[in-house]
């Protein structure tokens, strides 16, 4: 899978390191995957054009900085947008089902919309199957996810970590009315990883973004301590979130490692130096041939 630089391809990838500078969230994730692989926008748009969603539905993936910090924000764009949705999970479930998707892609795209079903059950008091989705249950919420699906699909044999998460702070609208941040499903889901409080306000990780970091700690290994790996640094890529944070670029970073001694800067050469005095032609020309040969 070609990187941004072209000598990085040749370079095994065997971890990825998410770093939630200003937060994570589904948009934020895809984002950063393709500022790295962009040529993975055809593979989401096939995920999204066998969904066959009610509404056209455009993505992309476009450049973007802010000032201090260049990136890439994937954006979608749906025709009809509505104000508020109303999705049962077992509709939702069959339609994925149902879709056609390539087996790896599928089971990721399930995976994550369990655990936000599995936690919003918990939050409200109700079974799992009498899960209603509202804002997740958004066309773009299930575009983000099947876009988080085919990045996670495309990288299988890789280690996972994670830095600390932004706690954030002060409240959310939602269609249950105001809650405060980090919304209850986003606490559920996030129980026992690590967070910081950096004195932002507002909402830093979505149920979206949670859903997707549970489904890679339960299925993939996700951890939050790479304590004592050594690994050698390829690239990486920066996401870009839509909010705008008071005192940081408002992205999520993903660092390509590969193992350790797999390395394009370094390369030994050994040079052999002597001087010969005292010898003719002939004698040279017979110990130059045994060197060579």
């Amino acid at each position: 899978m070609p990187l941004k630089n072209p000598v990085e391809a040749s370079i095994p990838v065997t971890s990825l390191h998410l770093d939630a500078l200003g937060g994570i969230s589904g948009d934020m994730f895809a984002s950063a995957f393709l500022d790295v692989h962009p040529e993975l926008m055809m593979d989401i748009r096939n995920a999204v054009e066998k969904m066959e969603l009610e509404n056209h539905v455009e993505c992309d993936a476009n450049a973007h900085g802010d000032g201090v910090l260049n990136g890439t924000r994937f954006l979608v764009r749906d025709e009809f947008p509505k104000a508020s949705y109303h999705t049962p999970w077992m509709d939702l479930r069959r339609r994925i089902s149902d879709a056609g998707l390539e087996e790896g892609i599928l089971q990721n795209t399930l995976g994550i919309f369990e655990m936000l079903a599995e936690a919003e059950a918990i939050v409200h008091g109700i079974a799992p199957e009498s899960v209603v989705f509202h804002e997740v249950g958004s066309v773009d919420s299930i575009v983000d996810i099947l876009a988080a699906s085919v990045i996670i699909h495309a990288h299988p044999n890789v280690q996972w970590f994670l830095g600390s998460l932004p706690l954030g702070r002060g409240e959310v609208q939602t269609d249950h009315g105001k809650m405060p941040l980090p919304a209850p499903a986003v606490m559920e889901l996030l129980k026992g990883f690590e967070f910081q409080d950096d004195g932002e306000m507002g909402e830093r990780v979505t149920p979206t973004g949670a859903a997707i970091l549970r489904f890679l700690s339960e299925r993939k290994g996700l951890s939050q301590n790479p304590d004592g790996i050594q690994r050698n640094l390829i690239t990486s890529g920066l996401g870009f979130g839509t909010r705008k944070l008071k005192s940081k670029s408002n992205v999520l970073r993903v660092t390509f490692f590969g193992a350790r001694g797999q390395s394009f800067s370094e390369e030994k050469l050994w040079v052999i130096r002597f001087e010969v005095d005292d010898q003719s032609p002939e004698d040279l020309a017979i110990g130059l041939e045994h060197l060579r040969n």
